[in-house]
């Protein structure tokens, strides 16, 4: 069974890094993005099982980009 992917949006490149780590270490395959436009392409380029999103991220708030 092939493990879970993770997508992973925060304009906090410190946390992104460590939260990245922490899911890789777990099995998961995680793709990261640090700016929206980033993680609008990630989603257009294939499907994630979660996406863990910032709430507060540089020019949109994270519900209105998971939208």
């Amino acid at each position: 069974m092939s493990s879970a992917k993770i997508l992973v949006v925060d304009d906090d490149q410190n946390l992104l890094e460590l939260v990245r780590m922490r899911l890789e270490s777990a099995s998961y395959e995680v793709a990261t993005a640090s700016r929206e436009v980033d993680a609008l392409e990630a989603v257009k380029r294939q499907v994630f099982d979660l996406s863990i999103v910032d709430l507060q991220i540089a020019h949109r708030d994270g519900i209105s980009l998971m939208e």
